[in-house]
């Protein structure tokens, strides 16, 4: 039998209004994060409240946070992502709107847990 990937350390973080899945070391992509209006930097590092901490099969749930754990990420880049073509049409009434969208997102690397 191979022992399970108990040991693992992993916790769920919110970023916006979605939920990730995060181990030490993963590089993930959010919606882009803005501090006071202004998107953050290259190498600046930020805060996550955890809501949900595994620890070598050990389980903290927060309701709805774990009060001081806080998961520290650095930013990697800013960039936008592909174009998600948006079409409108109606047949036979000669109506066609195109338009395009590229949402603007923020990579991350974790850096603790």
């Amino acid at each position: 039998m191979q022992e399970s990937t108990k040991s693992d350390k992993f916790a769920i973080i919110r970023s916006g209004n979605k939920q990730y899945k995060v181990k030490k070391g993963d590089i993930i992509s959010v919606n882009r994060i803005l501090v006071k209006n202004q998107p953050l930097k290259k190498g600046e590092t930020i805060e996550f409240d955890a809501l949900f901490i595994s620890d070598k099969g050990k389980i903290k749930i927060g309701r709805p946070l774990i009060s001081g754990k806080k998961i520290k990420a650095k930013v990697i880049t800013n960039y936008k992502n592909k174009k998600v073509a948006v079409v409108k049409f109606k047949p036979k009434k000669r109506y066609l709107r195109q338009r395009g969208y590229r949402a603007d997102k923020t990579k991350i690397e974790i850096t603790t847990i």
